[in-house]
């Protein structure tokens, strides 16, 4: 069950993906479809929570950390607008999540193998097998006049996703083990932590708002629509990965979060190919799959180890 949920999730997640670039095909402004989608977003993240667990305890530091990842991950929503503005979506959607891989560089960093974040050797070859991939696939997918601005976007993007995949792993980790870790000068109660996602989506939304502002891009009714289901999408996946996590055995746990990954990467693949017609660079893409699968699966739980 919770493998068939999980990639429902991915299915939701692209098509978020999808919606956003179908809002830059109207020519509307990314950075509004953003606002919409993040709005959506953090109303459904009160709806889940706090208001499904009836639990409404407040954390002024809850509300900080949430404020501070919320802009990571606006900086990461407003980069992968204007990667799609310049390369191939689904290159640029393969990159990011083929960097799923390296959130668990961070976690084994930061907290090591006695918080169930180890790191051994085929992690190692997995990420090179990963980087390998996307420098072929890049190389050969961007048109040199973009070339550059694509990869200072597409780096831009994936850094902020990585710290933000990371922060979303360390909140799990807070909840089921109530750890912290001495490169962290704080910790937080696991039971006021519900209001952490609206706070993290209220934050990037304003930092949307205000990089909007300053850009004086103006809003469009298409971008309200595709924001909207780009929201109710989001929202979606965001339900169905915790559905999923909370159903999962100890060995689906393992592979739960790159057989996510591979989902997106595989379905924003068909809708490059059958919807744009674009041209995909498969084998460089399957390199990246194939890392992904031996760097970020844990092994030794899958086969009881």
């Amino acid at each position: 069950m919770a493998l068939y949920l999980i990639v429902m999730s991915a299915l939701f997640a692209s098509l978020q993906n999808l919606f956003m670039r179908r809002s830059v095909d109207t020519k509307g402004s990314t950075n509004f479809y953003v606002i919409s989608q993040l709005i959506v977003s953090c109303l459904i993240a009160i709806l889940l929570n706090p208001v499904r667990s009836g639990n409404y305890a407040f954390d002024s530091k809850v509300a900080l950390v949430g404020i501070g990842f919320g802009l990571v991950l606006g900086l990461m929503m407003w980069g992968l607008g204007e990667t799609l503005k310049v390369g191939s979506s689904a290159l640029s959607f393969a990159t990011i999540n083929s960097c799923s891989i390296l959130p668990a560089v961070m976690m084994a960093l930061l907290f090591g193998a006695s918080f169930g974040h180890p790191y051994r050797w085929f992690n190692g070859v997995g990420s090179l097998l990963v980087i390998g991939g996307i420098f072929w696939s890049s190389w050969r997918d961007i048109n040199c006049t973009n070339k550059k601005r694509w990869i200072f976007f597409i780096i831009l993007t994936s850094l902020s996703y990585v710290l933000f995949s990371a922060g979303m792993q360390w909140k799990v980790l807070l909840e089921t083990h109530g750890s912290t870790s001495p490169f962290l000068p704080f910790s937080l109660d696991a039971t006021k932590t519900n209001w952490l996602m609206p706070f993290i989506f209220l934050s990037a939304a304003l930092f949307q708002f205000v990089v909007s502002k300053k850009a004086g891009i103006r809003f469009s009714k298409d971008t309200l629509v595709y924001g909207t289901l780009g929201g109710i999408a989001n929202g979606s996946s965001m339900f169905l990965m915790l559905a999923a996590v909370g159903k999962a055995f100890a060995w689906q746990n393992a592979i739960i979060f790159p057989l996510f990954s591979i989902a997106v990467i595989e379905i924003c693949n068909l809708f490059g190919k059958y919807i744009y017609k674009e041209e995909i660079q498969w084998v460089p893409q399957y390199l990246c799959i194939g890392g992904l699968i031996l760097g970020s699966v844990q092994w030794p739980t899958v086969f009881g180890g």
